[in-house]
């Protein structure tokens, strides 16, 4: 196995261990896919249109909206990589 899934294997061990003793909150890593199967799981997708992305990134980073909607989608590219590569077809 590669560095990258050992570290999502142990992530999730981590995540799913803490979910276990406590009530959580999991943003990012995959928690969709972490959690199917468990009764008190509620899943969330938030979303905004890219422009609005743009705006606010570029204004945190004072970056103009057509660098910072460039820096969006190599990271979306990337997000969903990840995601498509770690999470079986059926949860996507």
């Amino acid at each position: 196995t590669s560095t990258g899934e050992d570290v999502f294997k142990t992530e999730s061990k981590l995540i799913r261990q803490a979910a276990e003793q406590a009530s959580c909150v999991v943003v990012g890593r995959c928690g969709s896919f972490l959690f199917t199967g468990y009764e008190k799981h509620i899943s969330l997708f938030l979303y905004a249109e890219e422009e609005a992305r743009a705006r606010r990134l570029g204004g945190h980073l004072g970056m103009a909206d057509e660098k910072t909607i460039k820096m969006i989608r190599k990271l979306d590219k990337v997000l969903t990589r990840d995601r498509n590569g770690r999470t079986p077809p059926a949860m996507i």
